[in-house]
């Protein structure tokens, strides 16, 4: 579950079943869409904003040959939401939300509430910014 500034909730679910890197509580995450731009004067960045709404998060240009930020490509003139934390980058998928779809938040005191949830993503394959050490070798691998 993520809190983002433009919209109340959003659930998100890992596609994987075991990822190695987790949020705890109270650790934040950014709602980032990437463009690729068709050439080097394209500004259609700027103002998917105001197309789309607030489900685009930030908008950031990528350049017509720079690389990818994930693991896959992203064709010029497409766009690619994804999760960004300071352990990684994963892109996001957005999913209809259910009207019975609701969360169930326990206080610390014990007392529940029901809670509407705004948006619903299937988050990818993670892109680590983090050094993760493999069992063969002494030197962390940075990815």
């Amino acid at each position: 579950m993520f809190i983002f500034s433009r919209f109340k909730r959003a659930r998100c679910r890992y596609c994987e079943e075991r990822p190695l890197l987790l949020n705890n509580v109270g650790m934040g995450a950014r709602l980032c869409t990437y463009y690729r731009k068709t050439s080097a004067t394209d500004s259609t960045a700027a103002t998917l904003r105001n197309d789309r709404g607030s489900s685009v998060g930030i908008p950031v240009p990528l350049e017509p040959l720079e690389d990818s930020p994930f693991l896959g490509d992203i064709r010029p003139g497409d766009t690619q939401t994804c999760i960004e934390t300071n352990m990684f980058r994963a892109p996001a998928f957005h999913h209809k939300v259910q009207y019975t779809d609701f969360l169930l938040v326990r206080s610390a005191k014990g007392k529940l509430s029901l809670r509407r949830i705004d948006r619903n993503y299937v988050i990818g394959q993670q892109v680590y910014f983090l050094p993760c050490l493999t069992s063969s070798v002494q030197s962390p691998w940075v990815f």
